[in-house]
């Protein structure tokens, strides 16, 4: 009902001579009317249109309903149809349009004036109108197709232009043009006229090209194809080649149709037209407007040597051997060896590194790396080895990649340079080497969780062989840290040379104390320093893997007992035993000493006695034991507390001490008398 009334209100305002009013309401209320396609009411409305754009001398709308009602589905008459050409044909020819029918004789003096004046006539200027054909009804159409969704570099791209016309009669066009993206391939879209190109109104392009010349003439239900062969450049290479638009021109003198297609679909409703030899089918084709310039396959082979998995901190090897396949030589050849950014998590790219150069690994190094291979012939192979060490444990996906450049024809006039590249992919998993126990003993082999300053300690490093194949210790260093020290600075590893089959295990035992400072107050833990491997695999080169040794806590201690005895004793032969006492401190301290009785042995010596040591020295105290019964049996316990000064727990001081010592029978026949019966 609205657009009923609006048509009313247009026709109401021609009545009124406000004809410029009525041309708008006809713009806003057309589009819908298009949508439904009821010819039989768009008829009249454009020709309503058609008349006031006529008198208002508007050459776009006047031009645009003029292509509407030639259409073959208007219900115009033929006689009508014809009289449309022929006003098209005057309009080109820089004369004014005939009247429509109905006009007043003085809105026609009127309109010819204005068609005079502002519509390009003699001695005005030129007036170029560009027609949005999507928008309408029009009796042409226009498809557009590539050959395929993707090209490669050395094929050319092909393309279809495909126009329709279903106007009574033929009409001549001036120029066809395609606008593409990218810009500079727009060019060599252009054809003209043989008329046109005589006259030479087309401008040559910035590149030079000559447009295609061509017979223009459209006829009745006729299909044409205008084919257009493209040449991508290297440059190209991943872009996509899209028609922007199509254009289809009319020239006169002084006036110029420009009619423009932008969806590039048939803008009439789909027809079966009458199948002939040689006649395009309309609605089979497909519109396609754009197409992908895809890099050149490359032909080359690509083959890797390396073993299955790799160990942590390994110096890894991997071959890679390209073999030129190409008919003609490659030049600018390089491989290139890295981790994909978009498989990685960001740590694998971190503690990888990619070289060449073996050296370049024990430094910070990044994780892809190219080298020049320069020129390879037709059929020749080149290869080269690159080194992997990896900081972190874990599966990382690798690129191996060749890029070369080769010549390739196009066609008989054309050659280019094509970028081409092969690359594989690779999951390299990354496992530890060995797998890494550390134990912390006393002299006597007995596990410890602390340690004591300058009491020496053990430590038992086993490394148990993880690598599937086997593996050679060819050296190991230690490195304490601070206030730690060998106890042996002549210390030699023991597992240099070390052949390690896969489950195998090999220990490393060093000797340390800590050294005596005044920065220790109370329980410190430090760290004991890191042991550095180096291994190789068989036939591998040689790597180094650093390990940290565990933390230790130290325990500040004022005193320190050492005991010197023998490994065993017998029933009643007396052995010696001497306790030193040493005082850790940098104060002189006087100790009390006490020996308690026990029922398993006497003994002999100062059973309690006060002993002054000054700083870092030492005292001894020295007793004589008697045992009474074999066995294992626990030693007379000694307490030693410091005046003047807290006592260290007891704890503390019997951890120094040995409690028990065997004691073998005697081998003497018993003396005693036997009773009396």
């Amino acid at each position: 009902m609205k657009r009923y009334l609006m048509v009313n209100i247009a026709e109401e305002f021609i009545d009124a001579a406000e004809y410029d009013k009525a041309l708008s309401l006809y713009r806003e209320i057309l589009p819908e009317y298009r949508t439904e396609k009821w010819w039989s009411l768009l008829t009249p409305i454009l020709n309503g249109a058609l008349k006031c754009a006529w008198i208002v001398a508007n050459m776009a709308d006047y031009t645009s309903f003029l292509l509407e009602l030639i259409n073959k589905d208007s219900l115009s008459p033929s006689t009508s149809k014809a009289h449309f050409i022929s006003n098209l044909n005057e309009l080109l020819n820089d004369d004014c349009p005939q009247p429509v029918a109905g006009v007043q004789a003085e809105r026609k003096k009127v309109a010819r004036e204005r068609w005079t004046e502002g519509g390009g006539g003699e001695g005005g200027a030129v007036t170029s109108v560009v027609i949005d054909m999507d928008q309408l009804i029009s009796a042409f159409a226009c498809k557009a197709a590539f050959h395929a969704d993707s090209v490669t570099l050395e094929h050319e791209i092909v393309l279809n232009v495909y126009l329709r016309s279903e106007a009574p009669s033929p009409l001549r066009f001036s120029k066809l043009q395609v606008l593409l993206h990218p810009s500079w391939f727009s060019a060599h879209c252009v054809v003209v006229s043989d008329e046109s190109a005589r006259a030479g109104r087309d401008e040559k392009s910035d590149a030079d090209v000559e447009p295609t010349v061509a017979d223009f003439t459209l006829q009745p239900n006729e299909v044409r194809c205008f084919t257009f062969r493209l040449t991508p450049r290297k440059g190209d290479v991943g872009a996509t080649v899209q028609v922007m638009s199509v254009s289809l021109e009319l020239h006169g003198t002084r006036r110029h149709v420009m009619l423009r297609w932008r969806s590039l679909s048939s803008s009439s409703p789909p027809r079966q037209l009458r199948r002939r030899r040689d006649v395009i089918d309309w609605d089979s084709l497909h519109v396609r407007q754009k197409t992908r310039v895809l890099e050149r396959s490359a032909n080359i082979d690509l083959h890797l040597e390396h073993r299955s998995e790799a160990l942590l901190e390994e110096v890894f090897p991997m071959r890679v051997v390209a073999t030129n396949n190409e008919t003609t030589p490659i030049r600018n050849c390089k491989m290139v060896v890295g981790l994909e950014e978009e498989l990685n998590s960001t740590a694998s790219l971190q503690y990888t590194c990619v070289s060449c150069n073996e050296d370049d690994l024990q430094q910070a190094c990044e994780s892809n790396y190219e080298k020049d291979i320069g020129v390879l012939d037709a059929s020749q192979k080149a290869e080269a080895v690159f080194f992997i060490r990896c900081s972190s444990t874990g599966k990382r996906t690798l690129q191996v990649k060749v890029e070369y450049e080769v010549e390739v024809v196009i066609s008989e006039t054309e050659r280019v340079w094509c970028s081409c590249h092969r690359s594989l992919s690779l999951e390299l998993s990354v496992i530890d080497p060995f797998r890494l126990r550390f134990t912390i003993t006393s002299l006597e082999m007995e596990e410890r969780s602390t340690v004591r300053m300058l009491e020496p300690c053990l430590v038992l490093a086993e490394a148990t062989s993880l690598s599937p194949s086997l593996v050679t210790l060819e050296s190991s260093q230690l490195s304490l840290s601070a206030p730690f020290r060998l106890t042996d600075e002549q210390w030699t590893s023991q597992l240099d040379g070390c052949v390690l089959q896969p489950s195998d295990s090999a220990t490393e035992c060093f000797a340390f104390m800590p050294a005596a400072s005044a920065e220790l107050t109370g329980d410190v833990q430090k760290t004991l320093g890191h042991l550095t491997l180096r291994f190789r695999r068989e036939g591998g080169p040689l790597s180094r893997l650093r390990v940290e040794l565990p933390h230790v806590t130290i325990e500040s201690v004022p005193i320190a007992v050492e005991v010197r005895m023998p490994a065993h004793g017998t029933v009643r032969q007396p052995f010696a035993v001497f306790y030193v006492v040493h005082n850790r401190t940098a104060h002189a301290h006087e100790f009390d000493c006490i020996m308690e009785a026990t029922e398993h042995f006497m003994f002999s010596g100062s059973a309690q006695t006060s002993v002054h040591v000054l700083p870092y020295s030492s005292t001894q105290l020295a007793f004589n034991l008697y045992p009474l019964v074999p066995g294992f049996v626990a030693l007379p316990r000694l307490r030693i507390q410091v005046k003047h000064a807290p006592a260290p727990k007891d704890i503390v001081v019997e951890n120094m001490l040995p409690k028990r010592i065997f004691v073998m029978p005697s081998d003497r026949a018993s003396t005693e008398p036997v009773a009396a019966c």
